[in-house]
């Protein structure tokens, strides 16, 4: 599409959008953490890019099944998003940085 960002640059703008990094301007500027590596887990960076994590469309809120409420696997599904998002919740970038997790 004319005017989309791609690749690297759609990757910060959404980034910037969503206040994780921030930038720099003037020579040597560039962007950095809007806060310190410690303070941003891996869920937030994920939720940003990809749009949320929702693994399957039943457990979207917006999504209308008829079914929903009798579904055998959807338990099954919430549990495994849930310990996702906690895994990913726990680890933040300076985990990454220094291989703690």
């Amino acid at each position: 599409m004319p005017g989309e960002k791609c690749g690297l640059d759609a990757i910060l703008a959404r980034l910037r959008e969503a206040k994780l990094v921030k930038t720099l301007r003037g020579p040597g500027g560039g962007y950095a953490l809007s806060r310190p590596p410690e303070e941003i887990s891996v869920e937030e960076v994920v939720k940003v890019l990809e749009g949320g994590l929702v693994i399957v469309p039943c457990l979207d809120e917006t999504y209308n099944c008829s079914k929903m409420e009798a579904c055998p696997t959807r338990k099954v599904w919430e549990t495994v998003s849930s310990v996702i998002e906690n895994t990913l919740g726990g680890i933040t970038l300076a985990d990454l940085l220094t291989g703690q997790k």
